[in-house]
């Protein structure tokens, strides 16, 4: 180890910073534990909320419904067990759309429990869904029929965050809803325990939209080749698969798209000539 001149000073100054680095990762661990435990006392909950996952539903007018599921442990997000989900059975239903979702994810959890080994699908400490009391009712009657045990000590803790805008007041207030309890709880503006459950729903929230807008994405881009004459599904496929988008498509010479997989002359024409008359200017009147 040096210990004369400047590269002493300089040894001397990257201790430091380093213990005072370590020191403000402890102070910020410390101070998420102080929050959880402020949370679990607040909404009685049976344990540290050390995991917990919060599952959002995104859709418009009930197309491309999705759902998200972030968790975050000791306080911060574990974006590695982030979980997205297409919905499957229903449309236009938030409440069905909840119930498919968790379903789905506990079926994994018991796959998971039975040597699947994928931390993704481990049991969360508390679930918050995203909604008031019919999405807290959904979630409910999937975890009992998916036999996931609510009560007792080892009993699931499950709740449900909502906005509810009051009138009088003209604020919106978060309020959390429990299990077996008549009236929602309202956490204090800008208290610890609200701001750990409002940064997990809006992290939902995010995550949800932003597939959504993803899924929609592809869905316009697929209605675009859906108007080619003549170009099926597997030539569809087969097109994006090689050109990567309906952009470069768009942009191919005849001979690239002869070129293609799964392309022949009269195919690549109809293509080349489809996106060559959407190019063009409409004639001026």
């Amino acid at each position: 180890q040096p210990q004369r001149g400047v590269r002493a000073r300089l040894v001397d100054l990257a201790d430091k910073n380093a213990a005072a680095s370590a020191l403000s990762r402890r102070g910020r661990d410390d101070d998420a534990v102080a929050a959880l435990d402020k949370l679990r006392r607040r909404l009685d909950l049976r344990r540290l909320p050390s995991r917990i996952e919060c599952f959002d539903i995104a859709h418009i007018q009930g197309t491309d419904t999705v759902a998200s599921m972030v968790t975050f442990v000791d306080g911060q997000p574990a974006r590695a067990l982030y979980r997205k989900f297409k919905i499957r059975s229903v449309a236009n239903d938030d409440f069905a759309s909840m119930y498919e979702v968790l379903s789905r994810r506990f079926k994994r959890a018991a796959r998971a429990a039975e040597g699947d080994g994928d931390a993704a699908w481990a049991r969360p400490d508390l679930l918050v869904v995203d909604g008031g009391k019919g999405q807290l009712g959904s979630a409910i009657a999937a975890l009992t029929d998916a036999g996931v045990p609510l009560a007792g000590d080892d009993g699931l803790d499950v709740i449900a965050l909502a906005k509810e805008r009051e009138l009088t007041a003209g604020d919106v207030p978060d309020r959390v809803y429990l299990r077996n309890v008549k009236e929602p709880v309202q956490l204090r503006p800008n208290s610890a325990e609200l701001f750990v459950l409002a940064r997990i729903r809006d992290e939902a929230h995010r995550f949800a939209n932003t597939f959504h807008r993803e899924r929609r994405s592809k869905g316009a881009l697929r209605s675009v080749l859906d108007d080619v004459p003549g170009i099926g599904a597997t030539r569809r496929r087969q097109l994006l698969r090689h050109f990567g988008s309906v952009k470069a498509i768009a942009a191919a010479s005849l001979d690239e798209l002869i070129a293609a997989p799964g392309m022949n002359r009269v195919a690549a024409a109809a293509v080349h000539d489809f996106f060559r008359a959407a190019a063009e200017p409409p004639p001026s009147s």
